[in-house]
Parts: C-alpha cells; sequence; structure tokens
C-alpha cells in the first residue's frame, strides 16, 4: 500500500532573490603600485547595511573575498601593464538574504599607471619646436611696431652738424643769408649851375 503526503514550505522572496552585481564599478590607480577598486551599494529588497554583503574582486585571474565596505585596495597590482576587474557579491551569512553569488559584473580595464610628471615624446617636441616660433613672431611683431611707433629720424648733413658743434653759435650766418643784406647804394650828387657873370 502506497502512501502519498504533501510537504509545504513557505519561503520569503527576500531570501530567494539572487543580488545583482555591484554597480559602478571603478578601478583607478592612486599612486604607483597601488590600485583602487570602488563600486556602489548592492540594490536588494531589503534595505542592508554595507557590512552584510560579501564580495568576490577578480583582478586578471587572481580572486579576492572580503565583506562589507565600497572600496578595495590592491597594492601588488603592476603598475606598467593595464589590469581586467570584475566583482560579484551575494548576502553575508549574519545577514537575510540570498546566499548565492550573484552573477560577474561586466569587465573594466584599467590601463597602465601614468606618472604626472612623464612627459609624452610628442608633447616634448611640439614644446620644443613651439616655443622658439612663438617667440620669434612675438619679436618680428614687437620689433614692427616699435618702427611703426617710433620711425627712424635722419640726421642732419655732416656741414651742418659740424657748425652745430662748434662754440661760435652767435657768430654763425649762413652766406646765402649774407648775400640778401647787402644792398648797394649809390650817391648821387646833382651838379651846381655856376652863376654866368653878365659883366664880363
Amino acid at each position: 500500500m502506497s502512501v502519498w503526503g504533501i510537504y509545504t514550505h513557505k519561503y520569503q522572496t527576500n531570501d530567494i532573490d539572487v543580488l545583482c552585481p555591484p554597480p559602478n564599478i571603478n578601478p583607478s590607480w592612486v599612486r604607483e603600485g597601488v590600485l583602487l577598486v570602488k563600486w556602489g551599494l548592492p540594490s536588494s529588497r531589503l534595505r542592508s547595511k554595507t557590512s552584510c554583503f560579501h564580495y568576490q574582486l577578480q583582478i586578471n585571474d587572481q580572486v579576492r573575498e572580503f565583506k562589507g565596505g565600497l572600496t578595495y585596495n590592491e597594492t601588488n597590482a603592476d603598475p606598467t601593464h593595464s589590469h581586467d576587474v570584475k566583482m560579484r557579491v551575494k548576502k553575508s551569512n549574519s545577514c537575510r538574504g540570498s546566499q548565492h553569488w550573484s552573477s560577474w559584473s561586466n569587465t573594466t580595464k584599467v590601463a597602465p599607471f601614468e606618472s604626472p610628471n612623464q612627459l609624452n615624446s610628442l608633447v616634448v617636441i611640439g614644446i620644443a619646436l613651439g616655443i622658439p616660433m612663438v617667440l620669434l613672431s612675438l619679436l618680428l611683431l614687437i620689433r614692427l611696431q616699435r618702427e611703426r611707433l617710433f620711425p627712424h629720424i635722419p640726421g642732419p648733413p655732416l656741414k651742418i652738424k659740424h657748425l652745430l658743434e662748434r662754440d661760435d653759435q652767435f657768430q654763425f650766418v649762413p652766406q646765402a643769408l649774407q648775400s640778401k643784406f647787402v644792398e648797394e647804394i649809390t650817391v648821387v650828387e646833382e651838379a651846381k649851375e655856376t652863376p654866368v657873370n653878365l659883366a664880363s
């Protein structure tokens, strides 16, 4: 004789919903050799503290596990290479919620670390060629404007210059002017008439 039975168990939706991957994953270099990864608080039906989430962070092929927080510092990352970063999350055992891992987030690629003191070779060439050309054009422009504002004043002839440098300034009368002031005075005397002697 076979016996059939029905067993029921009530599940809360909050306990079986699998979380979505952490949002806004943003890895960046904070200094040479230290990779800082930031992300947003995962969304869940129940409002949970940051300490209720258990994370797995994969950088290239290495996986790290930790609880709580919204940032992680990777101190052993090679700054000369790019890195692929992705994460997943689940609720920790001490908090109510699904104990299953979420799917992995999209992979975020981090470019190699570039020091702010490093200059690109193209920038160096541009500076080396550009600054002298700019200075030369400024000098030419200033010289052109100077000639326009202060034109060249021609000097007096050498004869006039020598006469001006002499001490006898008051005796200086040009020959051309002297000839103008010379006047010829002609004295004309009238002949007197001699009286005629009638007695002789």
